[in-house]
């Protein structure tokens, strides 16, 4: 199902777009539990320990696969010059603008932060990233390193497969916490995290995908379900085995649920689209509105859990795209970073 007057790119951008979203959703969900969690108002048990296993389970490991999709399309034709000048305004601008935001905003409500920060712990160095800010450092890094590793194997023949699959083993093998050679930076240890799902993605996107129809939706969900319920350990606990796991139900689930989407296809815009399209906006500001949220409520004395949830997870997906647009018709949005 494609958009009347949209032509296959653009139907494809579009469930793309409605992943991220669907992604983006589930960052901010499970931010603002964790957040709870952190202030006493929610035991670490019972239901959110389920629910934080499903949402952990695969929906980093699908935002980075769906980075992946569209990586080819507009950083390969890209000069060298003008796409690490991309990288830096949109990315690393942002992660070190919005880290400071974040400080600054903690500084000035003291004690009724989670985790309170003196001034004199102000980091004026956005390095190694703090918070939930590692995502864009990771994406920095990781766009980086495969555009400069594969655009010469791109200009010789842009249709080679080769090149990826061998990247492909390549990401897999490294995302384990194996040493090179006795160094494996922290900095570093999240791209090689999430660089196979990244290429992944990448593969994903240079052949098409069949259309099964409701058949195709049906299976896509009997796969999802399963694969996000399966009990997995934290990641620091991983053997080389149980991290193969790790990455093939990450896998698995995302791949699942980017096939769902793309078999409905969605024919209108909707909030999901509106989320994936300000994806980079909630990303960045929902730290800041989702706990000022469960902190004014808190001070009014109110504690109830599906309150603090539901709102605190409305509150940092409008709150951002409110921004958004007010950055917008101030022509603001690169100084912003979003």
């Amino acid at each position: 199902m494609t958009l009347a007057n949209d032509s296959p790119d653009q139907a494809r951008q579009n469930w793309i777009t409605d992943c991220t979203g669907v992604a983006i959703v589930l960052v901010v969900i499970g931010n603002c539990l964790h957040g709870l969690v952190k202030s006493g108002l929610l035991p670490a048990d019972g239901w959110f320990y389920v629910v934080d296993g499903v949402i952990y389970a695969f929906h980093m490991a699908m935002l980075f696969m769906l980075g992946g999709m569209t990586f080819m399309s507009w950083a390969m034709p890209m000069q060298p010059g003008a796409f690490v000048l991309s990288r830096l305004t949109r990315l690393f601008w942002p992660m070190t603008l919005w880290t400071w935001l974040f400080f600054v905003v903690k500084i000035l409500i003291g004690a009724l932060a989670n985790e309170p920060t003196p001034l004199s712990e102000f980091p004026l160095n956005p390095l190694p990233p703090k918070v939930h800010y590692w995502d864009l450092w990771t994406f920095f890094l990781i766009h980086l390193a495969t555009y400069f590793t594969m655009r010469p194997f791109w200009l010789r023949n842009p249709k080679a497969l080769w090149p990826w699959l061998i990247l492909l083993a390549i990401t897999c093998y490294l995302s384990k916490d194996i040493p090179l050679f006795g160094l494996y930076p922290g900095w570093f240890a999240l791209a090689f995290h999430f660089s196979p799902y990244f290429v992944a993605g990448i593969l994903l996107a240079r052949r098409p995908w069949p259309r099964f129809g409701w058949p195709g939706i049906v299976v896509a969900i009997l796969i999802f379900v399963p694969s996000v319920l399966a009990p997995l350990k934290p990641l620091d606990h991983y053997d080389l085995f149980e991290h193969t796991i790790y990455l093939v139900v990450a896998f698995t689930a995302s791949v699942a649920l980017i096939h769902f989407m793309r078999e409905i296809n969605l024919q209108r815009p909707t909030l999901l689209r509106s989320f994936g399209l300000g994806w980079l906006a909630i990303y960045v500001a929902h730290p800041i509105f989702s706990p000022a949220f469960r902190v004014v409520l808190t001070k009014l004395g109110i504690t109830n859990i599906s309150l603090h949830v539901i709102g605190g997870t409305l509150i940092g997906l409008f709150a951002p795209l409110l921004m958004l647009t007010i950055a917008k018709r101030l022509r603001i949005t690169r100084l912003l970073g979003i």
